[in-house]
């Protein structure tokens, strides 16, 4: 389990509904810190390709709190040649990610 937690402006339960979308930025978080809207987008699109969910608790005022899990890695038969990881080098269970 991965938390990281801030004692920050925190997010309304109405933004929590969209914060993980690109681009998306809430009024208060506007004003609080510059940015583009796109780390939370990014970081679920990760966490979910490696078979998890990120989840949030926030309260307005109170901060927020992001967690995920991840599951356990299931070593190769061998190490990688050439300090290179191959498609052949992963788990069965272990899907590719389409670019």
């Amino acid at each position: 389990m991965v938390s990281v937690q801030d004692t920050g402006i925190g997010i309304s339960q109405e933004d929590q509904k969209k914060i993980f979308s690109c681009y998306y930025r809430t009024e208060p978080g506007k004003k609080a810190a510059k940015g583009f809207g796109v780390g939370l987008a990014f970081t679920k699109t990760m966490i979910e390709a490696h078979g998890s969910a990120i989840m949030l608790k926030s309260s307005p005022g109170k901060g927020s709190r992001f967690y995920f899990s991840l599951p356990l890695w299931e070593e190769a038969s061998s190490p990688p040649q050439n300090g290179r990881a191959q498609a052949a080098d992963y788990p069965a269970s272990r899907a590719a990610i389409p670019l």
